[in-house]
């Protein structure tokens, strides 16, 4: 037997032993942690300056099942929470500095939930997450208002314009404990706030695009 017949034996070998293991433990369960921070800064001459900062963490679970080696479906849950800073100020201010004409400082919250599907090759995968149930709860976005003229309650997000995208790798740990490295798109739309249509048809958007590291067990 030459080298070449040795090492496709060995690949193949290897691609068994892969698949086995898989078909044995074809249930995967996945937890991901990661805070953000955010920044924006508007001033100039003839325009009001305005400061805008927001931080909090992303927390990212997954369960799923291996329909065959290449394929898994499941729920994803997202949830992210953190805190909103929005000021305005007036220049030049009474004292040669800036006056704070309004703030906002308030807490948030967000819920993502919905099915799931993973291709999987090696130790690549593609992931796409629909939620069809997503809710936001942010006082700081007071210049929202329902059709009943309320700018407080929870949003609602168009299930229908409301996905996740994600691509990464999974690095092992053991048997059957992987570090998994993703990078998460997303884009959401709410059409509702405390049970009513937002006026005007209006709809408001959101999108995010960061790393996320995390944790995935299979049994």
């Amino acid at each position: 037997m030459n080298r070449w017949s040795i090492a496709a034996l060995s690949v193949t070998s290897a691609t068994l032993a892969t698949l086995d293991a898989r078909a044995q433990a074809p249930w995967r369960a996945e937890l991901s942690l990661m805070p953000f921070f955010r920044e924006q800064q508007v001033e100039g001459v003839g325009r009001d300056d305005r400061v805008q900062r927001e931080g909090g963490l992303f927390l990212f679970a997954t369960a799923s099942r291996d329909l065959n080696p290449w394929l898994a479906v499941g729920a994803s849950l997202g949830f992210d929470a953190g805190s909103s800073f929005r000021a305005t100020y007036d220049r030049p201010g009474s004292a040669g500095a800036a006056d704070e004409r309004a703030r906002i400082d308030v807490g948030w919250w967000e819920l993502w939930l919905g099915p799931s599907v993973t291709l999987r090759w090696r130790a690549l995968f593609a992931e796409v997450l629909w939620a069809p149930l997503t809710v936001r709860s942010d006082p700081s976005r007071t210049d929202l208002f329902n059709t009943r003229g309320e700018n407080n309650g929870l949003f609602l997000g168009n299930p229908l314009i409301s996905f996740a995208l994600a691509a990464g790798a999974e690095v092992p740990l053991s048997g059957r404990a992987a570090l998994v490295l993703r990078v998460n798109f997303r884009l959401r739309y709410t059409a509702s706030r405390g049970g009513a249509a937002l006026e005007r048809d209006q709809e408001a958007g959101q999108m995010f695009l960061w790393p996320v590291a995390g944790l995935r067990l299979r049994w």
